[in-house]
Parts: structure tokens; C-alpha cells; sequence
């Protein structure tokens, strides 16, 4: 009389398969994720460019009566203009230096880059002319490509 159940033959050709069907999905995984990084960075971005010029039109934000912008992300915060998550630079895989410009902070820039090159491909930069720009480097500069 035949036992029945699987031969070590069968068992072994459906580790294989299984094997080969991950080998095919796990890139693909994987790029998925640095894209869906990336798409958060952007999103992130354009959020402290809006945040920023919030912040330059408050009443609070004015100095000698010249509007500015935040100084840092702990003012945005402070203002309930930004979530708490800035607080400390990073965010969803990305680095952010938030960094004020001109003698009183009439100008900023914010860079944003991957913290690994297995969170993102790309960095991307703002400032507040409001064009955002990305380069394939750690750090982006206005001569990168832009964004619409």
C-alpha cells in the first residue's frame, strides 16, 4: 500500500519555484519603496514651502516691521504650522536642514536627502523663490533639475 503525500522531488521543486517568484518580486519591492520615499519627500517639501510662507504672512512673524520666514523647524512647529515629526530633521527615510538666509531670515532654503541610497534615489532642494529642484547626489542645488 502507497503512503500518500509529497516526495522529497515535489517538495523540492516548489521550494524552487517559490524561490525564483521571489528573486523576481523582491526588487521590484524594493523600488517601490524608494519611489514611494521619494514621492513623500516631494510631498514633505512642498508642505514647508506652504508652511513657510504661512509663517511670512502671521502677524508673528514680522521683525522691525519686515516679514520673515522660520528660522527652523522648531518655530514652524511652534506655531502649529508643521507637525511634530520635523522636530528633529528627519522624516518618512529623509534628512531635512531647514536653514534661514539673508540677515533676517528673509530668505531659506531647505535641502532634503535620503538617509541611505536604499531609501532614495534622489535629494531634493526649495527655497523661497518656491521652485523645487532635485539632483541624483546627496545634495541638491539650484543648478539641478527641476520639479513641476
Amino acid at each position: 500500500m502507497r503512503k500518500k503525500g509529497f516526495t522529497l522531488i515535489e517538495l523540492m521543486i516548489v521550494v524552487v519555484i517559490i524561490a525564483i517568484i521571489a528573486v523576481i518580486a523582491v526588487p521590484n519591492l524594493l523600488e517601490s519603496r524608494k519611489a514611494a520615499n521619494e514621492s513623500a519627500a516631494i510631498g514633505n517639501c512642498k508642505t514647508i514651502l506652504n508652511c513657510q510662507f504661512q509663517f511670512r504672512t502671521l502677524k508673528k512673524a514680522t521683525l522691525n516691521n519686515a516679514p520673515r520666514y522660520a528660522a527652523g523647524f522648531p518655530e514652524l512647529v511652534q506655531h502649529a504650522l508643521l507637525d511634530s515629526g520635523f522636530s528633529d530633521g528627519n522624516k518618512q527615510s529623509y534628512n531635512y536642514i531647514l536653514s534661514p538666509g539673508g540677515g533676517q531670515s528673509t530668505q531659506f532654503t531647505c535641502v532634503c536627502s535620503p538617509v541611505s541610497a536604499a531609501d532614495g534615489g534622489r535629494a531634493f532642494y526649495v527655497d523661497d523663490s518656491g521652485s523645487m529642484t532635485y539632483s541624483t547626489g546627496p545634495y541638491p542645488n539650484s543648478a539641478s533639475a527641476g520639479l513641476d
